[in-house]
């Protein structure tokens, strides 16, 4: 397994998405917005290989599928870092990812409350991911 592969495999297999939501007590102004990328696949086998090799977590889910999942600011960059320079359809999405995770703060601060401009870049990049989403008719 090599990252070229990865890139492929994730190109066809794989999704970066983002979520937005209200929490009425703590974000009052700004939706919290993150991002997440995963692989699901039937074949849990495969998703254990790429686990031992890049790291992620594997949930089984409905219907017989199980997904990989990157979590936490280093995790998700060490891995999209890797498949990068190979990834041929997901490219821009790959790279708004990796603009995202440059605003994902360091330590955990808890509710400690982000800028006015972090929260505006994290809006453009999810909106940006969800254009990237929108299938043309």
């Amino acid at each position: 397994m090599t990252d070229e592969w990865l890139a492929g495999f994730f190109d066809g297999e794989g999704c970066i998405s983002g979520r937005t939501y209200f929490c009425p007590t703590k974000y009052v102004k700004h939706p919290r917005v993150h991002i997440q990328i995963s692989i699901t696949q039937k074949d849990r086998t495969i998703l254990e290989a790429i686990q031992k090799k890049y790291g992620g977590r594997i949930y089984d889910k409905q219907r017989g599928c199980s997904h990989i999942r990157w979590l936490g600011k280093d995790e998700m960059k060490s891995f999209l870092q890797k498949i990068s320079p190979y990834v041929l359809c997901k490219k821009e999405q790959v790279i708004l990812a990796l603009k995202f995770i440059e605003t994902i703060r360091e330590e955990n601060l808890g509710c400690k409350r982000l800028s006015e401009e972090i929260h505006a870049e994290r809006q453009e990049i999810y909106d940006n991911l969800k254009l990237l989403k929108v299938v043309p008719n």
